[in-house]
């Protein structure tokens, strides 16, 4: 006879199992639910060790652009290694059999194909293509999905003009490439043509010393002679090669396959970097976008007779003294400077009398020869208005007074145009 206490005991026992059931099968529909990209390709996708930094390699960066614990990155790339070599070395064999009904295979060859001063690598485009099906072929055997990823560009230049050596006669391996997702249907991601686009942007100098792996003797204690690389890249270049990656993924999101990783990408946040117009050399670009997470490095490098005072963050705060700084990104966007910024502003080069900002009392100083139209216009640093005003001046010293009682601490931008003139700076105010 089951006694009341004892039906307790029973159904207490019987929730119980069911909450240790239910945990264990939402655990496991969890699990599951983590898609997997497994990568295979060359020295510029593959994983670094800590004793080669900043040498990066894109596919050791890719996970950190998906939301957290949403993609399993397996990056099988090794440097060294073409379409062919990769095959017959036995390396694909290795992970043909692993792979499972729909997992991605992310494929980046060409750097070793082209290296036709090597036999055991090189591999003209018609056999380049003929790989390229195989591992297309066999990945979908497995039930996988093949994604093609066209190779990025070298940092070769004819003059000012960017070669873009894997489309250059013979050696078209992009054009190859694109031939063979065009025959099997495959997604194609053109990282070949967004890197050369980013090259053709900041210049030959910049991609050298922020892109790819030109570092300067005693920039890094891994590299302490320093070492000129237009091939490989430090860890903003991979940032940046990742970044690309995942808009080809995003701009492919009309296929079911690929629209499934694009809702699994992170939203990304602005990093804006405020130069000193005093500074003559290169400062790392700013206005690009990376997601929570990645690891962001700020360089500066000074030019003939440039005073470097530190980086700034958006509060004013002196977080390096050195050249260049590391930080974490966050899930916003932020503000950096090359120099401590001031609430008094200088303003002549439109304006031979001088003009004085000062935001401690909110007055707006201009000596001014003739009557003229002033028009003031203040916005944040992602372009939001904050006040705008108009002055007509008169003959001599005039002074302004402006409402900035109610603006917050930050970094803003100042417009000033004089007479259809237009004169701009930026400062901090606290």
């Amino acid at each position: 006879m089951i006694t009341r206490k004892d039906c307790g005991s029973s159904r207490a026992l019987l929730l119980a199992v069911l909450f240790i059931t239910n945990t264990i099968v939402t655990t496991i529909i969890f699990a599951q639910t983590a898609l997997r990209i497994t990568i295979i390709g060359d020295s510029t996708v593959c994983n670094y060790a800590a004793s080669k930094y900043p040498q990066t390699g894109w596919g050791q960066v890719l996970g950190l652009f998906f939301n957290n614990g949403s993609v399993t990155i397996n990056n099988r790339a090794i440097g060294g290694r073409s379409t062919r070599s990769f095959y017959q070395e036995g390396r694909w064999a290795e992970i043909l059999p692993n792979l499972q009904k729909g997992e991605y295979v992310f494929i980046q060859f060409g750097h070793n194909d082209r290296d036709f001063n090597k036999s055991e690598r090189y591999t003209d485009t018609t056999a380049f293509k003929e790989y390229l099906r195989k591992y297309v072929k066999e990945s979908r055997q497995k039930g996988a999905i093949p994604v093609l990823i066209s190779p990025m560009n070298m940092n070769a230049w004819n003059g000012a003009t960017v070669r873009e050596v894997f489309r250059e006669g013979a050696n078209n391996y992009r054009g190859a490439m694109i031939n063979v997702a065009d025959e099997l249907t495959v997604p194609f991601i053109d990282l070949e043509k967004r890197s050369v686009a980013m090259q053709k942007r900041v210049g030959q100098n910049y991609s050298a010393k922020f892109i790819y792996l030109g570092l300067d003797a005693g920039e890094y204690p891994n590299f302490a002679s320093g070492v000129s690389d237009g091939t490989h890249f430090q860890e903003m270049g991979a940032n940046f090669m990742a970044k690309f990656v995942c808009e080809g993924i995003n701009e492919l999101k009309s296929d079911p396959d690929m629209a499934k990783l694009a809702a699994l990408l992170k939203p990304l946040y602005k990093v804006t970097v405020l130069k000193d117009k005093a500074i003559k050399g290169m400062v790392t670009e700013s206005g690009n976008t990376f997601p929570e997470g990645v690891s962001i490095t700020l360089k500066i490098k000074p030019g003939s007779g440039d005073k470097f005072n530190g980086w700034f963050d958006q509060s004013g705060k002196k977080v390096a003294a050195t050249a260049r700084y590391t930080f974490t990104m966050k899930s916003a966007d932020v503000v950096f400077s090359t120099d401590q910024l001031t609430n008094v502003i200088e303003i002549a080069p439109v304006n031979p009398n001088g003009m004085k900002i000062d935001f401690e009392s909110g007055a707006v100083t201009l000596t001014q020869p003739a009557a003229t139209l002033v028009k003031f216009d203040l916005f944040t640093i992602n372009g939001q208005t904050v006040l705008s005003k108009e002055f007509r001046t008169g003959n001599g010293t005039n002074v302004f007074n402006l409402p900035i009682q109610s603006m917050s601490s930050g970094n803003y931008l100042v417009k000033i145009t004089i007479d259809g003139n237009v004169v701009t700076d930026r400062f901090y105010f606290d």
